[in-house]
């Protein structure tokens, strides 16, 4: 992963991670950040902090590892046109008892 790019892609990744980070903070197409684009990015900074630090065999890279292995799941997850299996879908009346009819 990080051991094979060129520190133009890291680069591009960090811009990549921040940039989404400034608009969440600004309040600005929030709901417009590709989440999986940005997660596979933070993994890659993670991957790339973890080689560069030499803290893969250290107690901290147990954790950086978790991290990124979470990160990269997410970011090579189902795309969001993908159905969903029923058991995942919410109650179609979630504001009343189940008892109740909807």
């Amino acid at each position: 992963m990080a051991e094979g790019k060129y520190s133009g892609d890291l680069f591009s990744s960090s811009k990549l991670v921040a940039d989404a980070a400034a608009s969440v903070f600004q309040h600005k197409n929030a709901y417009n950040i590709d989440k999986k684009e940005i997660a596979g990015a933070a993994a890659d900074i993670l991957h790339a902090a973890s080689s560069y630090g030499k803290l893969e065999d250290r107690p901290a890279g147990q954790y950086i590892k978790k991290a990124e292995d979470y990160l990269q799941n997410f970011s090579s997850g189902p795309t969001a046109g993908v159905e969903k299996p029923a058991g995942d879908s919410p109650s179609p009346c979630p504001l009343r008892r189940r008892a109740e009819a909807c």
